[in-house]
C-alpha cells in the first residue's frame, strides 16, 4: 500500500479519533473474536491489519486489509477446542490457524519472547495473559496496534502518533529489536519505501550500526523484503539514504536514477541494470530466485539497451524469451523499457516508441508461435521420430526459431519433415 504521508496539521489526521475507531470487520474475523470473548478470553486483531485500517480512515480510502492476525489470551489448545476446523501451524510460537469459509486466520496466544541467539528467531517463548507484554515484543510502533470490539483501539506505544507523523520507530530500544531479528532492518526500510515515512533517528542509528547482521539472515527472507522495498513508491529515497546498508545484501549502483515499479521482476531489472551481468547472475542466485524468474530478469536486462528499431525477427525472439503470450500483460513487460530509461519524457523518440508498441501488438496478435507450446507438434511427435532426452527440447527450439524466421510453416507436416531432414544430417 503506497501512501503519500500528510502533514500532521492536516485536518483528516488531526481529527482522527482513536476512541471512535470502529472498523468494519469481515464476518469470519468477528466470529473468531466473539467466540473467544464469549469463552472468557481476550481477543484482538493486531499488527498490519490495524495499521492499514487506520491509514485508510486517515486518508479516507475505501480499502480493506487482505490478512487479519488475531492475538488472544487463550492457549493454543483452548483455541483448537473452540473452533471446528483448525491447523496447528506454529504451536512452537503459539499460533493456530482457524479455517472458516475456506479462509485461514492465524490466532496467536499472547507471548513473551526469550533470547535471540541466532539473530533470527527466539530460542524460546512463554505464553502470557497480558496484551501489553505481547505488544512490547513487536517490531515497530505502527505494527503494535490492537483492536477489539469490547476495548476498542489499544495503543500502548504511540503507534497512532507515528502514523500521523509519518515515522517508522521501533517498539522500545531499536538496538534490542534489531538484535532480536536482523531482518527487521529490511522491514523498516520496506515500510519506509511503501509508505513514504521517515525513519526515527534512534531507529536509523540502530539500522546503520547493526546492518552487518543481515548476513546471518536466510537468503529467501532477504529476497522477500528487498522485493517489497524495491516495489515501494518511495524506494529511490531509501536506496539513496541507506545505500551502504542495503549493499550488504545486494549491490546498489542505481540509487539516483532508480524508478520503482509495482511488478517485482521489473523492479529487480531496474535495480540491477547498471551492474555487470555476471554479478547480476550471482545476486539472483545468492538470493535464491527460482530459475524461471532468474531467466526472466536476465532477459529484461539483456534487452535493456535494445534499439527501438528492433527488427521483426529480433522482437519475436525477445517475446519468446520473455514468455510469449503466456506472460501476464505482455505489453507491461515491454514497458519496462519506458520505466527504466524514463522514455516517457524523451519526446524526440516518441514516434519510435509508438512504432515499437505497434509492432509488439501486431506480433502478439499474429498467428506466429511465440512459445514451444504453440508449435504444431510436441515432444511426443519427436519421440515417435526417434528423438529422445534433452535433444527433444533442443529440436523444438530449432523448429520454433525457424518458424519465427518464416523459413518454416507451423504445420505438423512441415515440422515433421524438417525434423527428419535435421536428423538425417
Amino acid at each position: 500500500m503506497a501512501l503519500t504521508p500528510l502533514a500532521t496539521t492536516d485536518l483528516s489526521l488531526a481529527n482522527f479519533s482513536p476512541t471512535h475507531f470502529a472498523p468494519i470487520l469481515p464476518k469470519e474475523v468477528l466470529y473468531i473474536l466473539k467466540t473467544l470473548h464469549k469463552a472468557g478470553y481476550e481477543a484482538y486483531i493486531v499488527g498490519g491489519c490495524v495499521r492499514d485500517m487506520i491509514l485508510c480512515e486517515m486518508h479516507h480510502w475505501n480499502k480493506i486489509p487482505h490478512d487479519y492476525d488475531i492475538t488472544t489470551s487463550a492457549l493454543p489448545k483452548q483455541v483448537m477446542e473452540l473452533f471446528a476446523h483448525t491447523i496447528p501451524t506454529g504451536l512452537k510460537y503459539g499460533t493456530v490457524s482457524v479455517l472458516i469459509n475456506k479462509q485461514s486466520y492465524e490466532v496467536t496466544t499472547f507471548r513473551v519472547d526469550g533470547d535471540y541467539s541466532n539473530l533470527r528467531a527466539p530460542d524460546s517463548i512463554s505464553f502470557s495473559r497480558s496484551l501489553l507484554e505481547d505488544i512490547k515484543r513487536r517490531d515497530f510502533s505502527i505494527n503494535a496496534l490492537a483492536y477489539s470490539i469490547e476495548s476498542g483501539l489499544v495503543d500502548e506505544v504511540n503507534g497512532v502518533q507515528d502514523l500521523q507523523r509519518g515515522i517508522i520507530a521501533c517498539v522500545g530500544d531499536a538496538f534490542l529489536r534489531f538484535n532480536e531479528d536482523a531482518l527487521r532492518i529490511l522491514r523498516a526500510l520496506r515500510f519506509a519505501s511503501q509508505l513514504g515515512f521517515s525513519i526515527q533517528a534512534h531507529t536509523k542509528d540502530a539500522i546503520c550500526a547493526l546492518a552487518p547482521n543481515l548476513k546471518y539472515i536466510a537468503s529467501e527472507r532477504i529476497r522477500v523484503e528487498l522485493t517489497k522495498m524495491l516495489c515501494g513508491q518511495y524506494a529511490h529515497r531509501i536506496l539513496r539514504e541507506f545505500k551502504e546498508q542495503i549493499a550488504i545484501v545486494a549491490p546498489v549502483q542505481n540509487a539516483q536514477n532508480y524508478q520503482p515499479h509495482s511488478h517485482p521482476k521489473l523492479a529487480w531489472a531496474a535495480f540491477l541494470h547498471n551492474i555487470d551481468i555476471g554479478e547480476c547472475r550471482e545476486v539472483l542466485g545468492r538470493l535464491k530466485f527460482d530459475n524461471k524468474t532468474k531467466r526472466y530478469i536476465l532477459t529484461l536486462l539483456a534487452y535493456y539497451d535494445m534499439s527501438f528499431s528492433l527488427s521483426p525477427l529480433a522482437l519475436r525472439r525477445m517475446l519468446v524469451a520473455l514468455g510469449g503470450r503466456g506472460v501476464p500483460n505482455a505489453l507491461e513487460e515491454i514497458n519496462a523499457k519506458n520505466i527504466m530509461r524514463d522514455i516517457c519524457v524523451l519526446n524526440a523518440n516518441r514516434a519510435g516508441v509508438e512504432a515499437f508498441r505497434a509492432l509488439v501488438l501486431d506480433t502478439l496478435h499474429s498467428s506466429l508461435p511465440l512459445s514451444l507450446k504453440e508449435l504444431a507438434i510436441n515432444g511426443t511427435h519427436l519421440a515417435q521420430c526417434g528423438i529422445a532426452g534433452r535433444q527433444i527440447g533442443k529440436m523444438l527450439s530449432i523448429l520454433l526459431d525457424e518458424v519465427l524466421q518464416e523459413r518454416l510453416e507451423n504445420t505438423p507436416h512441415a515440422l515433421i519433415s524438417r525434423v527428419l531432414r535435421l536428423k538425417g544430417e
